[in-house]
């Protein structure tokens, strides 16, 4: 039974909430405190910073494994039920209102019926009722509304605007050629083959809802959340440091590099000892089972590479990739003649389009999945976002390192990524002559907190 003191309790909870929406309405809408701009720009800053920095501090305090399991199970079942009967209302009832048309309905009804605002109003309600226990079941709904829910409706959402865009050019071209009845009646095929030219297709009209999507800043919100709250494991503390230097006459080049651990590695390349092959001798100083032979053959759809070891038993490797531009397919195989056996086998394919990369390679013998993604933002500012999601087939682990970079100008670059590990890396480097680079990075330990932060410097001097 609800007592007086749990009614107080809700009060206490939801009343400055209203308070301060009331307040917001009266003073935009009879009080004109606030104009038309200054209104929108309160709601941009909402929508781009507050709603985005709630929903990554609700999801970073959850942790995902312990998330209930029919509660995951109920709410998805919640969901699809709620779209299945809208879907059946509109197909029999078609409303007259509206600017989305009938997905426009479907949207706005799942918003309605089942994406209530447990966020904002939910969860002080229900603290103020029932305590930690019923809010650690909210906040898991929320983290799914999070992930998954609001992410569809987004996405359903900027297909839909992008489908009002091409309908309307479509109508438009159509209004402007129904003016012109004489061309119409002399060449209506011309005016069909003008429209078509005018509406993109569906794959257009996805990859337009979907880079809308990766750039709204709560997707990277509830991403970033996800990946610090997830468990991860701690990285050994190494230092290591190189010299190296080039020496290059017409076609033959000489690398040679001086390591921390007091190795020589030197490389002799020969290019073009005929059109697209290249051959290329290396050791390592003092391993003596390191020096090995490698020939590299390129043509504008293939590419091939082999290479072995000059020993008694080597390892023979071979690596080769076909495609274009757009698709390209590889593999990479390893055989070691002492023991006979294959010592790795990759894979992948990759596609590339515009201002994205797609890959999903199969590693370590078939037993490591890895899909990976490439955005490029903003060409002028090198503004890109990267993410890739690892499964091991044999272990059942998984893993997501997102990653982001930045130029701040022509000369100089920020990266930063995150991995569900808790390993949170960023550098800043800068050109500051043509082909030499100061690099200054650092990486921090969530799950280690107390360890220092490691902070690196690099030089690279080019001639």
């Amino acid at each position: 039974m609800i007592s007086w003191l749990d009614v107080y309790h809700v009060f206490s909870a939801t009343v400055p909430l209203y308070v301060a929406m009331i307040l917001g309405y009266l003073s935009a809408k009879h009080l004109n405190i606030f104009s038309l701009e200054q209104s929108a720009g309160i709601n941009k800053f909402v929508a781009k910073f507050s709603i985005p920095l709630l929903s990554f501090q609700v999801i970073s305090q959850n942790n995902p494994f312990k998330m209930s399991p029919r509660l995951i199970l109920s709410d998805i079942l919640q969901k699809i039920l709620a779209f299945v009967v809208l879907a059946v209302v509109l197909r029999f009832w078609h409303p007259t209102g509206g600017r989305g048309g009938k997905l426009g309905w479907i949207i706005t009804g799942l918003s309605v019926s089942v994406l209530p605002n447990t966020l904002i109003l939910g969860i002080p309600i229900l603290s103020a009722i029932d305590g930690d226990a019923a809010v650690n079941i909210l906040v898991q709904i929320v983290v799914l509304q999070s992930l998954i829910w609001y992410n569809i409706l987004l996405f359903l959402f900027e297909i839909n605007a992008a489908r009002k865009i091409t309908s309307s050019g479509a109508s438009i071209e159509h209004r402007g050629n129904d003016n012109e009845e004489a061309d119409i009646e002399q060449e209506p095929k011309e005016e069909v083959a003008i429209v078509r030219t005018r509406s993109p297709g569906t794959g257009k009209i996805l990859l337009k809802a979907w880079q809308k999507l990766i750039i709204n800043p709560n997707t990277y919100a509830t991403l970033f959340g996800l990946t610090i709250t997830t468990s991860g494991t701690n990285k050994g503390d190494l230092f290591v440091g190189d010299v190296a230097t080039q020496v290059k006459n017409k076609n033959f080049t000489a690398d040679i590099k001086v390591a921390s651990d007091s190795s020589i590695l030197t490389t002799f390349t020969y290019d073009e000892a005929t059109p697209g092959l290249k051959a290329i001798v290396s050791a390592k100083v003092p391993d003596q089972k390191s020096a090995k032979v490698e020939l590299q053959y390129l043509h504008p759809h293939a590419g091939i590479c082999t290479s072995v070891g000059l020993t008694a038993n080597p390892v023979v490797n071979f690596s080769g990739v076909i495609g274009t531009s757009v698709l390209a397919l590889g593999t990479d195989v390893s055989f070691h003649t002492e023991s006979s056996n294959f010592k790795h086998f990759n894979a992948g394919v990759s596609f590339t389009k515009d201002d994205l990369i797609a890959s999903l390679t199969l590693n370590d013998k078939g037993e490591k999945l890895n899909a990976s993604y490439y955005h490029i933002v903003n060409p002028l500012k090198n503004t890109v976002v990267g993410a890739e999601v690892s499964h091991n087939l044999k272990s059942q682990v998984n893993s997501i390192t997102v990653g982001t970079q930045h130029a701040l100008d022509p000369l100089t670059t920020v990266k930063a990524r995150v991995n569900n590990a808790g390993i949170a890396n960023a550098l800043i480097q800068h050109e500051w002559r043509p082909k030499s680079f100061i690099t200054i990075s650092g990486e921090v330990d969530s799950k280690a907190i107390e360890k220092s932060a490691k902070v690196g410097f690099a030089l690279a001097l080019k001639p």
